[in-house]
């Protein structure tokens, strides 16, 4: 089986456009840091786990690379746009099937000689995965 993502439990990339998976670079979220600069005070006054008492995140990016030799017609890039692109979706990566990730997508599609096709979906995802037992079945679309 190929290693591949699933969209809201629509689209898979390798059964659905045989994207074949290169790499997936998840990056850690920033701390969402609060600080007051105080006149007369040495240093920030330091609120960031003041309303909540713990820390909040800001978004991470997900990126994955993926590649194909099936678009002799050029199409692949309209029906990845049509699907993905601009929309807020949940994801599931099929090597960490327990989990989903809730991110909006953009896609880029690149053509670099006559065979071989790159495709790269980037995620603007909320900060942590969740287990897929908080989704429900199936993926839900309003999410």
């Amino acid at each position: 089986m190929k290693l591949g993502v699933t969209f809201d439990n629509l689209y898979h990339t390798a059964k659905d456009w045989k994207l074949h998976f290169a790499a997936l670079q998840i990056n850690e979220p920033d701390v969402q840091t609060y600080q007051l600069s105080v006149p007369g005070r040495d240093g920030v006054l330091d609120l960031t786990d003041a309303l909540y008492g713990h820390t909040t995140y800001l978004n991470r990016t997900i990126t994955i690379n993926f590649w194909t030799e099936f678009d002799h017609d050029g199409h692949l890039q309209s029906e990845l746009m049509n699907a993905l692109h601009g929309k807020r979706m949940a994801f599931i990566l099929d090597n960490d099937p327990e989990y989903y990730w809730i991110g909006r997508l953009s896609v880029h599609v690149q053509k670099n000689c006559p065979a071989i096709t790159e495709v790269v979906i980037t995620a603007d995802c909320d900060p942590f995965k969740q287990p897929v037992t908080k989704l429900g079945s199936p993926l839900e679309r309003s999410l």
